[in-house]
């Protein structure tokens, strides 16, 4: 069985600090920002439907008519924005459940590798069987890891009903997804 370990002079940080600076870097740090800043704009979207609330109700008390659109008028008020957070938030727990594995199988791995079989000791059959189940933890979990890169199309595809409509026009239109409405479409179509 190969036997890596860091060069001479820095087996500490390859074997017990890197799989805490990888974990911190890649799953940690960056679930905590967008889950903080995640916050923020729920928060936002709460405080702007209250406030959409107030001024609907005191319109309805001057006379006027009680009618709500969504902001991108396709349905109810707030239904564009409780789809949003619902993407927003699918999106990010979905970077925690596939990045959090791996940081952790990382970080398991280094200390049973010093469990299992100490520096300096040959194989013996129980470590060799241990050492191959930490192997293929971490290649599930490295598989998972990499499957957040791609599941962010599904998640936009399950949760924006907006997407799926564009999309589907994107295709049922031959890749023409603009019909001259506005400028800030795009039309594309091959030369």
């Amino acid at each position: 069985m190969t036997d890596c370990r860091g060069a001479e002079g820095y087996e500490t940080l390859v074997a017990d600090v890197w799989p805490w600076v990888d974990a911190a870097f890649y799953a940690f740090i960056p679930f905590f920002v967008i889950l903080a800043l995640n916050s923020l704009i729920i928060h936002h979207l709460i405080a702007a439907r209250h406030r959409r609330g107030q001024m609907s109700s005191s319109y309805s008390t001057a006379g006027g008519s009680r009618r709500g659109m969504a902001a991108d008028g396709d349905g109810p008020p707030g239904t564009t924005n409780t789809r949003l957070v619902v993407t927003l938030l699918a999106v990010s727990f979905a970077f925690l459940v596939a990045t959090l594995p791996r940081s952790a199988a990382l970080i398991a791995a280094a200390f049973l590798e010093d469990l299992v079989r100490p520096t300096g000791t040959a194989w013996t059959p129980a470590a060799t069987v241990t050492a191959c189940r930490v192997r293929l933890a971490l290649a599930a979990t490295e598989l998972l890891m990499y499957s957040n890169h791609a599941i962010n199309f599904f998640l936009y595809c399950a949760a924006g009903e907006k997407f799926r409509r564009q999309l589907c026009s994107v295709f049922r239109r031959g890749g023409n997804i603009a019909q001259g409405r506005s400028p800030s479409h795009i039309e594309l179509r091959g030369k």
